[in-house]
């Protein structure tokens, strides 16, 4: 009977260990950093509204429907922060915000804008709003609050943006290349 057991034993040992024991060496997939340009811009708004980013790159000359984001906003006290990510492999070369769209009541405190690629960043903060971004007519911006209002232009349309101005570029040019501004190859 003892015997029996040992050899029991001993058989149920050799088949653990004849059991592929051998580890599948599964190399961990490696996280492709995806390529793809951010925009986050964190505020304060008074009332619920529809904000819109338009962005272009060198294929095309004005900003179109076709390269448009638009972001429902809740109405906050509170900064939030609203992130556009523009498509994989997108190297945009120029942005326009609509931070209204729909309500002409809006009030907003834009706190900061960052910009970000492949690891690399900008931000842009409050206090340099004016060097970086041009209103149209349909924003009024107070130096003193720092904050945005929007108006109907002079025809009665609402269509309130900012625009980037030429010191932009060259912080955008960091985390795109300089290819991404010189004129498309067919």
């Amino acid at each position: 009977m003892k015997k029996s057991k040992v050899l029991l034993l001993l058989a149920l040992v050799f088949q653990l260990v004849s059991c592929d024991t051998s580890k599948k060496t599964e190399q961990p997939e490696e996280v492709q950093k995806k390529n793809i340009f951010t925009i986050e811009i964190n505020m304060v708004n008074k009332e619920e509204d529809v904000i819109c980013l338009y962005y272009k790159d060198n294929t095309i000359s004005f900003f179109n429907d076709d390269m448009a984001i638009y972001k429902n906003i809740e109405k906050s006290d509170v900064p939030q922060t609203v992130i556009f990510e523009l498509p994989e492999d997108f190297l945009p070369n120029d942005f326009r915000f609509d931070l209204s769209h729909e309500n002409s009541n809006q009030s907003m405190t834009v706190n900061t804008l960052k910009f970000s690629l492949a690891g690399e960043s900008f931000e842009i903060n409050n206090t340099e709003l004016e060097k970086y971004l041009s209103p149209n007519e349909g924003v009024v911006f107070d130096s003193l609050s720092r904050n945005f209002t929007f108006k109907k232009d002079i025809k009665g349309n609402y269509d309130p943006f900012l625009t980037t101005t030429g010191q932009f570029y060259p912080l955008l040019e960091k985390l795109v290349g300089i290819g991404a501004f010189q004129p498309a190859v067919n």
